[in-house]
């Protein structure tokens, strides 16, 4: 299954190969993107990591950063 993602982190935007029914914790991993550290989005809507992901979705990761 083909997504497209926009990584908001580098500006690029990515066309990704998953296999059926992956979700959004297997496109991080495959991403090399730590799930505590990004915002998924679909529609402008947060998604969840367990979401199951659809063919030609287009999707837009927000990667956060925290200082202590």
């Amino acid at each position: 299954m083909k997504i497209e993602v926009n990584l908001s982190k580098s500006n690029q935007t990515k066309k990704i190969n998953l296999r059926k029914n992956s979700e959004v914790f297997d496109l991080l991993k495959k991403l090399d993107i730590k799930p505590h550290t990004a915002v998924v989005l679909r529609n402008k809507i947060p998604i969840p990591e367990d979401e199951q992901l659809k063919e030609n979705d287009i999707l837009h990761i927000l990667q956060v950063s925290s200082s202590g």
